[in-house]
C-alpha cells in the first residue's frame, strides 16, 4: 500500500499545468498535408498552427511530452518522441488526469463536418485503448464519442492510427476539443490518457466561407478572415459596407472603393465595383458611350433620357439644355410653351384671319336681323287677319219676309239668319251696322207691333201684311 501511494505521489509530481501557446513548437511544422483531398484547395486544415492547450503534460523517466501545439503542427507521423529526442512528436497527458482534455482554437467560427485524428502508433500497452472515452466536441457539441474500455475492453483493439470522424449533422463552432468522459483510472493500459499525434479540422480556406466553402470573403480590416459560416467581418476596410465588406459605400468603385462613380450614372448612382461603368444607364442628358461612364452629353438639338427628344424652337437658333430641353434665352417668334414647341399666331396670321372673322360676324348679324324682321311680319299678318274677322260680321243679321194672316188671325212668317261671333254679345253696335236696319221698309206707326224681345231693341220691327 505504501509503495502504491509513493507511486501515485511520484506521478502527481510529474503533472505540468497546460498553457495555451502558438504553433511555433520545437521541431517546426509541416505544411504539406493541409489540403483536404478532392476539394480543389477550398477545404483546408483550419487547426494547423492555431493556439492549442491541454490539461496536463507528461513528464517521466523517458522524457517530457511536447506542448499541445505539437498536435497541430502538420506532422502526421504517429511515433511518440519526447522533447529529449530529435524531431519530437505527439502529445501526452499524465496518468492521474482522468478528465484529461486537449483543445484548439480555430480563430473563427467554422462549419465542421470532418475531423481527422492520428493516434499514437501501437507497440506498447495497446496504446489504441488510450482513445477510450474520448468525446470529439465542437463548442461543447459532441461530434463523436469513442467507446469506453471499461465497458468493452476489446472495442478499440482494431482502431487504425488514422481515424476519420464525421460530424452528422455538421457542427458550427470555433473550439474543437478532445475530452475524456467516464473513463476511470486504468494503470495497466493507461486508458485514461490522451496520447495523440495530430488533429486536423477541415474547414474553409481563410478567404472563403459557406458550408461548401464556395463563397469568397469580403475585405475585412487588416486582412482578417471573415466568419466561415456567415462571411461577416468584424470590421471592414474603409469605404466598404459592413458586415460582408464586399460592396462600396455610396457611389464608389475600385479595389478599395477609393474612386468615385460618375455623377451622371442613372438609377441610384452606383456603378460597377471594378470598372466604374454605370449599371443603370445615365442621367437625362448623357449617353453611356463606349466607356459606359456617362461622360458624353447629348448631341446639340437633342435632350432627355437617352437623348431621345428633339429641342423646340429656341430664339436665334440657340441650343436647348441637354438635360431638360429648356430654351434658356426664350422662344422664337410664333412659339411658346416650356419647351418652345407650341406654335402661336403671328401678326400676319392675325391679319389674314381678320377678313374671314369679320365676314362671319356680318353674316351672323344679317341672319339675326332677317329673323327679327320675319318675326315682326308674321305677327302683323296674324293681327290684321284677326281684326278683319271681327269687323266683317255683325253680331246678328235679320231679314224680314212677308207675314201672312190666315183667317182672322195674322200669320207671321219670319225668316232670319243669325251669325254669332265673339263680339255679338256686345250691346254696342256700330253705326254702319245700324244703317242696314234703317233701310228696312216699315208701315206707319199704327201697323207696328212692338216686341219686347231683345232681338228687336235696336230698331228692328216686324212688318205686317194684311189680306
Amino acid at each position: 500500500m505504501t509503495l502504491c501511494r509513493a507511486a501515485l505521489c511520484f506521478v502527481a509530481c510529474m503533472f505540468v499545468p497546460a498553457q495555451g501557446q502558438p504553433c511555433n513548437c520545437t521541431g517546426g511544422c509541416d505544411s504539406s498535408n493541409l489540403v483536404f483531398p478532392g476539394a480543389d484547395g477550398r477545404i483546408v486544415d483550419v487547426a494547423y498552427g492555431k493556439p492549442a492547450r491541454m490539461s496536463s503534460t507528461y513528464k517521466g523517466g523517458d522524457g517530457v511530452s511536447g506542448p499541445a501545439c505539437m498536435a497541430v503542427n502538420g506532422k502526421i507521423d504517429t511515433v511518440f518522441r519526447t522533447l529529449n529526442e530529435s524531431n519530437p512528436n505527439c502529445v501526452h497527458t499524465v496518468l492521474v488526469d482522468i478528465d484529461a482534455l486537449w483543445e484548439v482554437d480555430l480563430g473563427r467560427t467554422h462549419t465542421v463536418t470532418n475531423i481527422t485524428l492520428y493516434r499514437r502508433e501501437g507497440g506498447r500497452e495497446n496504446v489504441q485503448r488510450r482513445m477510450s472515452g474520448i468525446h470529439v466536441e465542437v463548442d461543447n457539441q459532441t461530434c463523436y464519442a469513442f467507446p469506453l474500455f471499461d465497458d468493452n475492453p476489446t472495442a478499440l483493439d482494431n482502431l487504425p492510427e488514422k481515424i476519420d470522424v464525421t460530424c452528422t449533422p455538421p457542427l458550427t463552432g470555433r473550439v474543437v476539443r478532445l475530452q475524456k468522459r467516464g473513463q476511470g483510472y486504468n494503470y495497466g493500459y493507461g486508458a485514461q490518457l490522451i496520447n495523440i499525434c495530430e488533429v486536423q479540422v477541415w474547414g474553409c480556406r481563410a478567404d472563403l466561407y459557406g458550408q461548401t466553402c464556395t463563397r469568397r470573403c469580403g475585405q475585412c480590416k487588416d486582412s482578417a478572415p471573415c466568419d466561415a459560416v456567415t462571411g461577416h467581418c468584424d470590421v471592414c476596410q474603409p469605404n466598404l459596407l459592413h458586415p460582408l465588406c464586399q460592396e462600396c459605400e455610396g457611389s464608389r468603385y475600385g479595389h478599395s472603393c477609393e474612386l468615385q462613380c460618375s455623377a451622371q450614372c442613372g438609377g441610384d448612382g452606383s456603378c460597377d465595383r471594378n470598372t466604374g461603368q454605370c449599371q443603370d444607364g445615365c442621367q437625362p442628358g448623357y449617353l453611356l458611350g463606349q466607356s459606359r461612364l456617362c461622360t458624353d452629353k447629348c448631341p446639340e438639338g437633342t435632350f432627355g433620357s437617352g437623348c431621345s427628344q428633339i429641342c423646340g424652337q429656341c430664339v436665334n437658333s440657340s441650343v436647348c439644355r441637354h438635360d431638360n430641353g429648356f430654351c434658356e434665352q426664350g422662344c422664337s417668334d410664333g412659339y411658346s410653351g416650356v419647351l418652345c414647341d407650341t406654335k402661336s399666331a403671328s401678326s400676319e396670321d392675325r391679319q389674314n384671319l381678320a377678313g374671314p372673322i369679320a365676314g362671319a360676324v356680318f353674316g351672323g348679324l344679317c341672319v339675326i336681323a332677317l329673323s327679327i324682321a320675319l318675326s315682326i311680319l308674321i305677327v302683323g299678318i296674324i293681327r290684321r287677319r284677326s281684326k278683319q274677322r271681327s269687323q266683317s260680321a255683325p253680331a246678328v243679321t235679320m231679314q224680314g219676309s212677308a207675314i201672312q194672316s190666315g183667317g182672322s188671325d195674322n200669320l207671321a212668317v219670319i225668316s232670319h239668319e243669325m251669325t254669332s261671333s265673339a263680339e255679338a254679345a256686345s250691346d254696342n253696335v256700330k253705326d254702319e251696322e245700324n244703317h242696314y236696319y234703317d233701310e228696312l221698309q216699315t208701315p206707319d206707326d199704327s201697323d207696328r207691333a212692338p216686341y219686347s224681345s231683345p232681338v228687336f231693341r235696336n230698331g228692328n220691327e216686324i212688318k205686317k201684311n194684311h189680306h
